[in-house]
């Protein structure tokens, strides 16, 4: 069985975590299995401060024992899955696709989430339009994606302004913190 606060996640290895969540007196113990994938050479991934960032978003809905991809992608490939999954043929900044699967592993069960999938690319450019760093930009594009996951979304009025509520509300979190600083940077070499 596992200690208090100690966590075995597939491959064995052992994790501690403890998230505090801003204005709440409670710290949060998550278990989450989080991937976070990219081949893309022109940038330069932070994986920790991706893997901290998502955690920090699902203990804030109450997701402690979950699994979740996080993949960087390039403009070509998002723009695939965009016209694949949602018919639209045009690259996109974030993408998140569901499972809800729950699997049964060494007696304990893993609510996996699903992906959430950002292109850097596009990313990069909303970045420059809002006059942020491409680093915050795709912080808020994971806080968007995960909060999707989570069940959020803003097809009408009401879902939009609480879904929005959620998303400034950790992107706060997040500025307070510096939470997001130096999570994606370009690689100016080009990854040579």
């Amino acid at each position: 069985m596992f200690a208090a606060h100690s966590y075995v996640l597939a491959g064995g290895i052992i994790i501690q975590p403890r998230l505090l969540v801003s204005g709440c007196d409670k710290i949060f113990d998550t278990c989450a299995d989080i991937d976070v994938l990219s081949n893309l050479r022109k940038y330069k991934v932070n994986s920790d401060s991706m893997r901290y960032m998502a955690e920090q978003v699902l203990s804030s809905q109450t997701r402690r024992t979950c699994g979740l991809s996080i993949s960087l992608v390039s403009r070509a490939k998002i723009k695939q899955l965009n016209q694949t999954y949602r018919h639209i043929s045009k690259p996109t900044d974030v993408l998140a696709f569901p499972q809800e699967l729950t699997v049964e592993e060494g007696g304990q069960s893993m609510q996996v989430m699903g992906d959430v999938v950002i292109c850097p690319d596009v990313a990069s450019g909303n970045a420059k339009r809002n006059g942020q760093g491409l680093d915050r930009e795709v912080s808020f594009l994971l806080v968007h994606g995960i909060l999707h996951l989570c069940g959020y979304d803003h097809q009408t009025e009401s879902d939009a302004a609480i879904m929005f509520a959620q998303q400034r509300r950790m992107m706060d979190i997040f500025d307070r913190r510096g939470s997001w600083f130096n999570c994606i940077r370009s690689d100016v070499n080009g990854g040579s």
